[in-house]
């Protein structure tokens, strides 16, 4: 999948154009008019806080709330991934995961720090339903590389680990919403 993102992107993108490769569970908070104020400042590619966004949902399928009004959650520095960067100035260079990129080229990081939202845990049933799913499909990564940790089997760890994740939830800080 690194390889992928680190490559497939580039037979659609024009150069001089700004790129977005992330999950489907993460959210940059920057719109265009941000993107044309970091063109104007020469930026290449946007830093980011990344938080760990923490809902409350009762349902696997997420219907008993809205994602988009999630405000808590927790700074989490691994999900402060270099996702946005201008095409062809910078080539991102991920690693696994593409939580680390060693990025090449005329990089020019921005002033301003954007917000990444990872919304993957927005409730207990979804996650555990998230869970049962990806636990034993990443059973070959577990086991030859240590990755995949994060997906547990059991059922009362995954609740138990959400609980946690929901006692430790903060509002986000005035200066993350968006406007």
């Amino acid at each position: 999948m690194t390889g992928l993102k680190n490559t497939l992107w580039r037979r659609y993108v024009q150069p001089d154009t700004w790129v977005i490769v992330c999950d489907m569970d993460e959210w940059l908070v920057a719109d265009v008019h941000d993107l044309q104020e970091e063109d104007a400042l020469g930026t290449t590619i946007l830093l980011t806080d990344g938080w760990q966004m923490v809902g409350d949902s009762q349902k696997a399928d997420l219907s008993d709330i809205s994602p988009d009004t999630v405000t808590k959650g927790f700074r989490e520095t691994s999900y402060s991934k270099q996702i946005c960067f201008k095409w062809d100035a910078v080539a991102p260079n991920w690693g696994y995961g593409c939580h680390e990129a060693r990025p090449t080229g005329r990089v020019v990081c921005s002033q301003r720090t954007y917000l990444l939202k990872h919304m993957s845990t927005l409730g207990g049933e979804f996650t555990t339903a998230r869970d049962a799913s990806r636990y034993p499909r990443m059973k070959g990564n577990r086991e030859k590389y240590g990755w995949a940790g994060q997906y547990l089997a059991d059922r009362e760890m995954v609740l138990q680990r959400h609980a946690s994740y929901l006692a430790k939830a903060v509002e986000l800080p005035e200066t993350c919403v968006p406007e």
